[in-house]
């Protein structure tokens, strides 16, 4: 399993090619440079959190992004927003240490539930509805 470290601006080059693999590997139309502008706002805004999985070697595998939110219905809550790992650390149990960061981190910052999104093809590829269902999400549809 992979080790877990909130992004800093310096990691802003291997964040944005994590993520330009990740919006490839889906078929997101993003474009690279884009995904990297992007990126250099969120590492720094203090309402997202941004952490890396690094594997034994010291090399980064995969990361998540979560937001932290208010709406009128639910109050504070979070949004995963994105989460992707490298091929080779799939499986490995650091999908699930991504989400329970997430989950922990806005616990800490007042938030009484949790959100995210399964698109048709991360349903479709990965079994994503199931991965998140073991970890205590539901279907909202």
């Amino acid at each position: 399993m992979a080790t877990l470290r909130e992004a800093l601006p310096t990691d802003i080059t291997v964040l944005s090619e994590l993520a330009a693999r990740f919006y490839a590997e889906e078929g997101f139309g993003t474009p690279p440079e884009q995904l990297r502008r992007n990126a250099e706002v969120l590492v720094s805004d203090p309402s997202v959190r941004v952490v890396l999985a690094v594997d034994d070697t010291g090399r980064p595998v995969g990361f998540a992004m979560t937001w932290l939110l208010f709406g009128l219905e639910q109050g504070r809550y979070v949004e995963i927003g994105d989460l992707y790992l490298s091929p080779d650390a799939r499986g490995t149990g650091s999908g699930r240490a991504l989400v329970e960061d997430a989950l922990a981190w806005g616990a800490d910052n007042g938030a009484g539930s949790a959100y995210l999104h399964v698109d048709d093809e991360g349903a479709r590829r990965h079994g994503l509805p199931a991965f998140y269902s073991h970890l205590g999400f539901t279907d909202a549809g």
